[in-house]
C-alpha cells in the first residue's frame, strides 16, 4: 500500500475517534429538562467559545465557564451551585443528564437543540390575550395548602413575556417564555432550581395554570389581575422572641475555625447576620447586593456575617460549597456553617427567634447590639420595583445606623 495512503487513513481514523467535538461560538441552542408526562422545561443558552456559555432567563445572564470536552462527551457545570450537565453529542443536538449535587440522587433527563429556538412552541394567535400586569395569585399544593404570591408579567408586541412571582419568603427570580391566544408558558433555570409556569386565561382575564417544580413539585395557581395587591410586610414576619434584646452564636467558618457573636471584632460596629444556604437562588441573588453594600460600606464599620444552613451540615460537605459561594459570588465577609437547611431544626441554632421561615432572611443589629429590623425573604432583581426599594430602603438604614 502507497504509504501517503496508509498515513491519510491513519489521520483520517484518528479524526474519527479523538478530535472532540464542541459547542461552536456563536451558536444558540435550547435546553429541555424532561420532567416526564408534565412536559418540559425549556431555556435558552448562548456560546461566547467552547468553554463559555450564557444561560439566559430574561434579563439574567449566568456565565459559565467550567466547561469541558471528552470526545463526543460534554460536561457543563454551573457556577455557584454546583449542579452539572453531563452530555453527549449526537447528529442533530446533545443528550444527557442534569444532576444537582445539593440532593441526593438527584437528576433530570435533557436535550440540548442547535439553533435560536422559542421556549414554548404555541401555535400562532392573531389575538392573543395581554397577559400584562400585577396579579393577586393564590397556589395551592397537592394537600391543599395554599400559598398568597404577587404576578408581575410584562408582554411586548412579538407576544414575549417575562415577569415573576413575589411571596413572603422571596421570589421566582427571571421568568421567561411566551403567549398565544389565550396560553402562557414560562420557565426559568438557575443552576439550582428548574421551573415551569403554564396558564390559561379565561374572558375576564382571570388565569388559571399549573406549576412545576424539577422531577415531582407541582401546583395549581389562579390570578385575577390587581394592581394594588399587597403582601404581609417582610419585616413583620420573624422576630425576636420575648426577653431577647440580639442575637448570639458560635458556629465555625469554612477553615473550621468558631466566629462567636458578640464579639470584640464586632464592638460598635454595624452588623448584619444574612440567614442563607449556598443551595438557594434568593440568597444568591441578595449576596450579589450585599457584597455591593459591605464594600460600599465596610470602612465606616459596616460588617455582614452569612450564617448558612445546609442538607447535611458538616465541614465536610460544607467546606467545598462555601468556598466556592464565596470565590464565584465575590464574598469578601465570613460564611459560617450554622446547622441543618431544614427549618424547624435550623431555628434550634438561633433560638432567640420565634422562627425561621425563610432563606434568605437579614438581621440588622446596630452598634449597640440591638436587633433593630429582621427583614425576611429577599425581592431580587427579577422583580424590578419591589428590588429597587429593598436596595433603597436598606442602603437608607445601613447609613442611618452608621450615623448613631
Amino acid at each position: 500500500m502507497n504509504k501517503l495512503v496508509l498515513v491519510l487513513i491513519v489521520l483520517s481514523m484518528m479524526a474519527c475517534n479523538s478530535a472532540p467535538k464542541d459547542l461552536q461560538a456563536g451558536s444558540n441552542w435550547l435546553f429541555s429538562l424532561d420532567i416526564g408526562d408534565r412536559g418540559v422545561i425549556p431555556f435558552q443558552v448562548e456560546v461566547k467559545d467552547a468553554t463559555t456559555l450564557i444561560f439566559k432567563n430574561a434579563e439574567e445572564q449566568i456565565e459559565v465557564t467550567d466547561v469541558r470536552y471528552e470526545g463526543d462527551s460534554v460536561y457543563i457545570k454551573m457556577p455557584v451551585f454546583g449542579s452539572e450537565f453531563k452530555g453527549q453529542f449526537t447528529k442533530d443536538n446533545i443528550a444527557g443528564t442534569w444532576h444537582n449535587y445539593n440532593k441526593k440522587d438527584y437528576a433530570i433527563p435533557f436535550v440540548a437543540t442547535k439553533g435560536n429556538l422559542a421556549r414554548f412552541e404555541l401555535p400562532e394567535d392573531v389575538n392573543t390575550h395581554d397577559f400584562s400586569g400585577r396579579y393577586n395569585v393564590t397556589f395551592q399544593d397537592s394537600e391543599g395548602v395554599t400559598t398568597q404570591a404577587i404576578g408581575i408579567f410584562k408582554q411586548t408586541e412579538d407576544h414575549r413575556v417575562t415577569g415573576t412571582f413575589l411571596t413572603e419568603t422571596g421570589d421566582y427570580r427571571y421568568l421567561e417564555g411566551n403567549a398565544s391566544g389565550y396560553r402562557m408558558n414560562l420557565s426559568t433555570f438557575d443552576g439550582a432550581h428548574a421551573f415551569v409556569f403554564n396558564a390559561a386565561a379565561n374572558p375576564n382575564g382571570a388565569l388559571k395554570g399549573k406549576f412545576y417544580s424539577g422531577t415531582h413539585w407541582e401546583e395549581t395557581w389562579r390570578a385575577v389581575k390587581d394592581e394594588t395587591t399587597q403582601l404581609t410586610s417582610a419585616d413583620e414576619l420573624t422576630a425576636l422572641l420575648p426577653g431577647y434584646k440580639t442575637v448570639e452564636f458560635e458556629f465555625p467558618d469554612a477553615e473550621g475555625k468558631p466566629l462567636a457573636f458578640p464579639s470584640a471584632a464586632y464592638e460598635d460596629k454595624v452588623v448584619i447576620l444574612q440567614i442563607i444556604g449556598t443551595w438557594c437562588p434568593n440568597c444568591m441573588d441578595e449576596t450579589r447586593y450585599y457584597t455591593k453594600l459591605y464594600d460600599a460600606y465596610k470602612d465606616q464599620g459596616l460588617e455582614i456575617i452569612a450564617l448558612d444552613f445546609e442538607p447535611t451540615p458538616t465541614l465536610d460537605y460544607f467546606q467545598p460549597r462555601a468556598e466556592r459561594f464565596k470565590r464565584d459570588l465575590g464574598v469578601d465577609y465570613p460564611v459560617v456553617l450554622a446547622g441543618p437547611s431544614d427549618k424547624k431544626e435550623a431555628a434550634k441554632s438561633l433560638p432567640m427567634l420565634n422562627h425561621i421561615l425563610s432563606y434568605p432572611t437579614s438581621i440588622f443589629i446596630a452598634k449597640d447590639g440591638s436587633v433593630r429590623k429582621i427583614h425576611t425573604g429577599f425581592s431580587g432583581p427579577g422583580t424590578g420595583q419591589a428590588y429597587t426599594d429593598f436596595v433603597t430602603k436598606t442602603d437608607k438604614l445601613v447609613q442611618s445606623l452608621l450615623a448613631e
